[in-house]
């Protein structure tokens, strides 16, 4: 493995390292990892992307990986801009940034590409003798979809929904589903707004619902 300082594209050998898919660390279902020949060494490759909210809240959301002994880093492949808000914030929690991952065969040619496109990464395979593209989403425990929601309450008070799903980069669907959940654990409530406009805060119960979460990710350090 190496850094290319010039482009900051990583760049691994074939016969050094595998691919493996939907591994799980620390409660994070990861669709694609980088794995050593022995297996002692794990990156998990995560897709970046989205606008800068979005971006703060997937690196957020993984920032608990390299407690895994095994991870000896994380890299994280972004889409568009990045600016040094997001870099410091993935420097703080170990995730290396990158446009895309170079995999080489013999002679140095390159024969897979790893990159991402939309809110997908995408594997594409140079080999001639295969021809495929590879799409994996990486997918975030509820457990965490559920902490970077309450985090973001505590930090932004009162949140109507939409705010909600923009800030921790959920469907809206999925995001009324866990907040019924909430609502009805008293981790959150309906506060009270003039304008008719349902906005939610967290409660009491649910700062201490989100100590508990945030000590039980702090055990696996």
């Amino acid at each position: 493995m190496a850094l290319d300082n010039n482009t900051k594209k990583f760049v691994f050998e074939h016969n050094e390292w595998e691919l493996k898919f939907n591994k799980s660390l620390n409660n994070n279902q990861i669709s694609v990892c980088l794995v050593s020949n022995n297996s002692e060494t794990i990156i998990p490759v995560i897709p970046i992307y989205g606008n800068i909210a979005q971006k703060i809240s997937i690196i957020k959301s993984y920032r608990f990986l390299n407690t895994d002994l095994r991870v000896k880093r994380t890299i994280g492949i972004y889409s568009g801009a990045v600016d040094n808000t997001i870099k410091d914030l993935a420097s703080i929690n170990g995730i290396d940034l990158t446009k895309h991952i170079e995999i080489i065969g013999p002679q140095e040619k390159i024969i897979m590409v790893l990159k991402v496109y939309n809110s997908s990464l995408v594997i594409d395979n140079l080999d001639s003798s295969r021809n495929e593209k590879i799409i994996k989403k990486s997918k975030r425990s509820r457990t965490n979809i559920v902490m970077s929601m309450l985090e973001s309450l505590e930090t932004n008070g009162d949140m109507n929904i939409t705010k909600i799903v923009y800030a921790c980069n959920l469907n809206y669907q999925y995001c009324s589903s866990i907040i019924e959940d909430l609502i009805r654990n008293k981790f959150i409530e309906v506060s009270e707004n003039s304008n008719s406009i349902i906005k939610y805060r967290l409660t009491d119960l649910g700062t201490k619902y989100l100590k508990k979460l945030r000590d039980i990710n702090d055990n696996n350090l």
